[in-house]
């Protein structure tokens, strides 16, 4: 597809960048994402990759919105509540990008619909809060051969990690033990700017990716802790 007069005017910022250009661009609006999960980073996520013009995004989560979602999860409000995470977070962005089109999941994501819903997109995006659900992501990404781009939060801390299927290494391979959802403990709290900063993280792995840009995370995971300013690589 070529780019309309509108296009390049409305995209001028990114097709100016040398490394992306007009073709790049075309290449964004051309694929196909799936964000797994809009709480405090997949809404986030999803916001960043509409304006950046990514053509297809699906979303999938099955919860409600709480009281205790408003500090971190800024795309939505005090009169959202109890309503659908995807549902809004589709109202909120449906007319923010024309050249988008998001395709909404209300329903939890499972070993019998994973495959199924992964099929149709290029990358697969974890903004989940779970363990099992992670690990879902990776199995079923990596049986499928298709990417994927992680991001946790946790108190100040926040993790990034890319899945690419030419290397051996997957989300599992951070771990000497497998982690189970049980023991972690839920009354951790988490530092309300650091959706934020990890999810514009996740988003420029997916265009990297996207567009086979310098700067993949290629068998490591980076760490940033927003109390101490840290920020590390960590080769798996």
């Amino acid at each position: 597809m070529s780019l309309t007069p509108f296009q390049k005017e409305k995209y001028i910022k990114t097709i100016s960048l040398l490394d992306i250009g007009e073709n790049g661009q075309e290449k964004l609006l051309s694929s196909s994402i799936l964000i797994v999960g809009v709480g405090g980073l997949g809404n986030l996520i999803l916001s960043q990759l509409v304006s950046f013009g990514v053509g297809n995004i699906g979303i999938i989560d099955n919860d409600v919105i709480h009281e205790s979602n408003l500090p971190r999860q800024i795309l939505y409000k005090e009169k959202d509540l109890n309503k659908s995470k995807v549902e809004v977070a589709y109202q909120r962005n449906k007319e923010k990008n024309a050249d988008v089109l998001i395709n909404t999941y209300n329903c939890r994501l499972t070993k019998d619909n994973a495959a199924s819903i992964f099929q149709g997109y290029d990358i697969i995006v974890d903004a989940t809060d779970n363990f099992e659900t992670k690990f879902l992501i990776n199995d079923i990404c990596v049986e499928l051969h298709k990417p994927f781009v992680h991001g946790g939060v946790s108190e100040y801390q926040g993790q990034v990690f890319t899945y690419l299927p030419t290397y051996n290494k997957d989300f599992k391979s951070i771990f000497d033990t497998l982690p189970n959802d049980k023991d972690i403990d839920t009354s951790i709290g988490i530092y309300p700017l650091a959706p934020s900063l990890i999810a514009t993280y996740v988003s420029d792995q997916v265009i990297k990716v996207l567009l086979n840009l310098d700067g993949v995370l290629k068998e490591e995971l980076l760490i940033i802790d927003l109390k101490s300013l840290f920020i590390k690589k960590i080769k798996i």
